[in-house]
């Protein structure tokens, strides 16, 4: 890998760290993930058990925030922070394709470390029907731990492939833009019924 290629990829993993936050709840730590400038952010069901939560922003400041929407089946809650200019995560039109052997990065903050950042590549695009549940996966070989949950796994331009949601035989499973995209318009729609 020459300096060219590092630097790039330094340059990304900086600026998906500005569009993580720490979230804290009754279940521990996790991230969450900037979806977009006002507030919105988007984590696991699993991190945030309660209606509300406190965030840590990516300069340190913490913000109260609440879940306004639930995807149980999917792992997916949206959260509204009291904090606005936030840096949203950058997202790809075509956002439905992750091509096997893509290199991707997953951030997030486990141990309780803001923005550790790790690297692997899409071992499977999609994974369906999973442990009986009508579910679409991404698996990624890449390193994982408790406190990533929630956190972003982008491509090598830092665009969003999908919200990690947990560990299964050493490798990611993360859930797809696409469905992300879904949940939040939905979510938007029931919350702000004028919303476009």
């Amino acid at each position: 890998m020459n300096d060219t290629i590092e630097h790039a990829l330094a340059s990304v993993a900086e600026r998906v760290q500005r569009s993580i936050v720490a979230v804290k709840s009754r279940a521990g730590g996790g991230t969450g993930t900037i979806w977009d400038a006002d507030g919105l952010i988007v984590t696991n069901h699993h991190v945030v058990p309660d209606a509300a939560a406190e965030i840590v922003l990516p300069d340190g400041r913490t913000a109260a925030a609440i879940v306004v929407a639930r995807d149980v089946v999917n792992d997916l809650a949206l959260l509204r922070a009291q904090a606005s200019d936030l840096s949203p995560i950058a997202r790809e039109a075509q956002s439905d394709v992750a091509r096997v052997g893509a290199l991707v990065m997953g951030v997030g903050n486990p141990w309780g470390q803001r923005g550790f950042v790790t690297f692997g590549v899409i071992a499977s695009a999609t994974i369906t029907g999973w442990r009986g549940a009508e579910r679409r996966l991404i698996r990624a070989d890449l390193r994982l731990a408790p406190g990533n949950s929630g956190g972003p796994l982008v491509d090598a331009t830092g665009a969003l492939v999908g919200i990690n949601s947990m560990i299964d035989g050493g490798m990611a499973l993360a859930v797809p833009t696409a469905i992300i995209e879904t949940f939040v318009h939905e979510a938007v729609l029931q919350w702000k019924p004028n919303a476009a």
